[in-house]
């Protein structure tokens, strides 16, 4: 199944969206900020570095070849999303961060570079939360998981991401 901005799981099964969900995404549209009942927040503009990366212990050595792959994949505007594939334990993660550090230094994305560990979801309902903490958004905790789907859909075609959530 595929959730489309606005109605998430609920349009799926031919149900109305919850009249929260309906006017946050009315909200988000408009560019309004939420009056009262804030279903999301994020910071401001001033109140995150534009990235949540660690410092790393240990310096990086090697992969200069692999790392300027990654970093030019990336700098590439047909690039939607970039997959790393190895055996564990073979630096995927540590090249992942270091590429993305480098991109943080050099201002290459407007919006920021985040990390989001992704190794402990199991299901494609633990995603959204996942991606959403990543990126300090707080959904109130009786928002359902499809609910905060929808959002996050709509939140990613604003900014310009083609986004088909697998349900």
């Amino acid at each position: 199944m595929r959730g489309r901005a606005g109605g998430g799981g609920r349009a799926l099964l031919g149900l109305a969206p919850h009249a929260e969900a309906t006017t946050l995404y009315q909200q988000i549209r408009a560019g309004l900020p939420a009056a009262g009942g804030v279903l999301w927040s994020m910071p401001g503009p001033g109140a995150a570095a534009g990235h949540n990366l660690s410092a790393q212990a240990t310096p990086f050595v090697g992969r200069e070849q692999e790392l300027e792959e990654v970093r030019a994949r990336l700098q590439d505007p047909a690039c939607r999303l970039l997959t790393l594939l190895g055996p564990g334990g073979a630096g995927k993660t540590r090249l992942a961060l270091q590429a993305a550090e480098g991109m943080v230094q050099a201002g290459s994305f407007e919006h920021g570079v985040f990390f989001c560990p992704l190794a402990s979801i199991t299901c494609c309902q633990g995603l959204v939360p996942a991606v959403a903490e990543a990126l300090s958004y707080q959904f109130r905790p009786e928002i359902a998981v499809d609910e905060q789907c929808g959002v996050a859909v709509h939140m990613a075609q604003r900014f310009g991401c083609p986004f088909d959530l697998q349900l």
